[in-house]
């Protein structure tokens, strides 16, 4: 079932994201004491609560809001320890209110954002790279054009995909002495074709 595969997707990238964010989260130990053993520690040590902020991605919030809700099963089976609440929150102002929260102490730990937001947000601090948590397995995963580092180092994974889609009119294009049977198949076809 293609819902399924995108939840075992999804929570793959949320977990990565979730060990960076307690790794960064977490205060290290006092020099000259070690940390105190505590029932987490079975669980990778990782134990309290992540905000995170949806941003409805599909028309069919039922089944969205039912998707997050197997991410958050198959994370919790590996981390029983930490509390996952997810806040859906409305795309209206999203850049500046995740500033605002974050700005403030109330942010979320994870959330959505456009690829355009990454630089603005590393500049403020808003986010930490996870360069170094990620590996290049785990990277080739993903598309390449969709992992946007900013400055050489990467701060988001993709959660999704968008497939752009090209219209064109078959008359127009004749009239303009180009084949519309023939499509452009590259940027540098396309710009030829465009001038």
């Amino acid at each position: 079932m293609k819902l399924q595969r995108r939840s075992l997707f999804l929570a793959h990238a949320i977990a990565g994201v979730v060990l960076l964010l307690l790794g960064a989260c977490t205060p290290a130990a006092p020099s000259g004491t070690a940390p105190a053993a505590d029932d987490s520690a079975s669980a990778g040590g990782f134990s309290g609560e992540l905000i995170m902020w949806r941003f409805p991605l599909m028309d069919d919030q039922d089944a969205e809001t039912a998707a997050w809700n197997e991410v958050i099963a198959s994370f919790n089976e590996e981390y029983p320890d930490v509390t996952v609440t997810i806040e859906t929150q409305p795309w209206d102002d999203r850049r500046q209110k995740l500033l605002s929260a974050i700005g403030s102490g109330r942010g979320p730990h994870v959330f959505y954002m456009n690829p355009d937001m990454i630089s603005l947000f590393a500049q403020n601090n808003a986010i930490v790279s996870i360069s170094d948590f990620v590996t290049d397995e785990e990277l080739a995963k993903f598309n390449p054009g969709t992992l946007i580092p900013w400055e050489g180092k990467l701060y988001a994974l993709p959660i999704l995909q968008n497939s752009i889609v090209h219209v064109y009119n078959t008359d127009l294009v004749a009239e303009l002495g180009l084949d519309p049977e023939n499509l452009p198949a590259t940027m540098e076809e396309f710009e030829q074709w465009a001038t």
